[in-house]
């Protein structure tokens, strides 16, 4: 069944931001400065290093692998609690993705992360325009790494049961790849090449009533 409350558990490599609000703006603009690693698309967070610690002011090393996102706030505040009191700390992650590519209008990686932290299949296959008439719907393919390996899902679209899977949630990092209608491209082969043979048939007749015309004229 569908687990609409899983929470992605950070790992080394991520970048995650993390905001934190005091009662002192002098205290805000210190801590939030520190946050300097900017991704490719110009957001700021910190690097999950090779130890699993994010470096934060004041607090230093903060171990972060294996948890969630949710847990590390509440982490963060709890040890920010010797220094300054009431703080609020939201943290994202800022370098996921999920690849949507294949026979969809649109391809393209959707970043996620914030509001945008959880989505589903037939979210991302939106963003990515729908399939297209060349698309099987009840052939789309998930592609997930889980434990240092690539678990794949095929999930048919036509059937209402897909959103009861554990599948139709995606994770960050997740591939969706949109396979073609064998059966349909099958199909329009044929009458192409039925058109091709039509056309051809047409032409040649066509040539033999002008060639005969001329030789009786």
């Amino acid at each position: 069944m569908v687990n609409e409350n899983f929470e992605e558990l950070i790992k080394k490599k991520d970048v995650i931001s993390v905001n934190i609000s005091t009662l002192s703006l002098d205290d805000d603009r210190i801590f939030n400065a520190a946050q300097v690693l900017s991704t490719s698309d110009g957001k700021l967070g910190y690097l999950v290093d090779s130890n699993g610690n994010i470096q934060l002011h004041k607090l230093g090393a903060v171990h972060v692998e294996g948890l969630t996102l949710r847990q590390v706030s509440e982490k963060i505040k709890n040890e920010l609690g010797i220094y300054v009191k009431d703080a609020v700390v939201v943290t994202a992650f800022v370098n996921k993705k999920i690849l949507v590519f294949g026979e969809v209008k649109s391809p393209q990686l959707i970043n996620i992360g914030g509001e945008k932290e959880k989505i589903n299949v037939l979210e991302a296959l939106t963003i990515a325009g729908g399939v297209n008439e060349a698309g099987d719907n009840k052939n789309i393919l998930i592609i997930r790494e889980d434990k240092g390996k690539k678990v794949f899902k095929h999930l048919n679209f036509e059937d209402m049961a897909v959103l009861n899977s554990p599948w139709y949630n995606l994770k960050p990092d997740d591939i969706v790849y949109v396979q073609p209608d064998v059966e349909r491209g099958t199909a329009a082969d044929k009458i192409a090449k039925r058109q091709m043979i039509v056309s051809s048939l047409l032409t040649g007749v066509s040539l033999l009533l002008i060639i005969y015309d001329r030789l009786i004229k």
